[in-house]
């Protein structure tokens, strides 16, 4: 990872959606260099409404907390997240979104004509909406689509991580944008693409990769954080570099601080959901005995 943000000159950005941790290594957006001082923090909201009860990836969603209903309740959050993914309609004041896009799906999906194309029909629907497209994640998810009826869908050019889109595509893609750009559909003429990877390491290591991540703007590697099992350990590697070397070592109650991230992670881990909800009601009605 370091050798790819520090030979590509490119920054980390983590987004959060509840629990699910999504790290990606892009350039640095828009302004001159060193003028940003913090990556993005981004939101996917899921789910949404009660329709989105009927989904069953990873589970049944049936009777799960939606964030319509926290309307109003989330000021904060509102005001200061920088992009989110799907939803324009919430309180949130920013405009800029991104969503996933999997091409090698469907030879259907990826017409390249413009008026057709899936990809360029995903764009022009959030931008009548007002929305500004921060970034597009992009790959082949051959793995799932391939056992959800796309019978011709085709995996990318490597193994290793059936992923990774080919060189052609991002030049297939690049110059569909400006084609629809120039017929009025989209309002630009290009988009910044990012890889999603399935492995964390093959990116990094296998050198034939290393053309196909010089024509997009970042890497996207999915991770799901917490896993409760007996055989998932975590390991906090909390080292004083960069931007956190000035982050404080204690006390525990300070969420920020490198023991009240551990504290987090325990009681996340080793307690159950009750117990915690019991503990944390505690902490609060001590805060609150505590005011003067």
């Amino acid at each position: 990872m370091r050798y790819c943000a520090n030979k590509m000159k490119k920054h980390v950005l983590i987004t959060l959606s509840s629990l699910l941790a999504c790290c990606c290594i892009t350039v640095a957006a828009e302004g001159k260099a060193g003028s940003k001082k913090h990556g993005l923090v981004g939101l996917r909201p899921l789910p949404i409404t009660e329709r989105d009860w009927k989904s069953n990836h990873g589970g049944s969603w049936h009777g799960t907390p939606t964030y319509e209903a926290q309307k109003g309740k989330y000021p904060f959050v509102a005001e200061h997240v920088d992009t989110v993914m799907g939803w324009l309609d919430g309180d949130f004041k920013t405009k800029r979104v991104f969503f996933e896009h999997y091409w090698g799906s469907s030879t259907q999906f990826d017409d390249l004509d413009p008026k057709k194309n899936q990809l360029v029909k995903k764009i022009k629907n959030w931008e009548n909406k007002g929305g500004i497209v921060e970034h597009v994640l992009i790959c082949r998810e051959y793995d799932l689509v391939i056992h959800r009826g796309y019978k011709d869908a085709k995996s990318g050019p490597f193994k290793g991580d059936t992923r990774i889109i080919f060189e052609k595509d991002i030049d297939d893609i690049r110059a569909m944008f400006k084609k629809a750009h120039k017929q009025g559909i989209l309002k630009k003429d290009n988009y910044r693409l990012i890889q999603m990877v399935q492995n964390p390491d093959f990116f990094v290591t296998d050198k034939r990769f290393r053309p196909i991540m010089n024509k997009v703007e970042g890497i996207a590697y999915e991770a799901h954080l917490p896993k409760h099992h007996p055989k998932m350990h975590y390991y906090l590697n909390i080292f004083p570099n960069g931007s956190g070397r000035m982050r404080p070592c204690g006390p525990e109650t300070d969420p920020h601080s490198k023991l009240g991230f551990t504290k987090w992670l325990i009681e996340e881990i080793k307690t159950r959901p009750q117990e915690r909800k019991k503990s944390q009601q505690g902490v609060e009605g001590n805060a609150v005995n505590r005011t003067p």
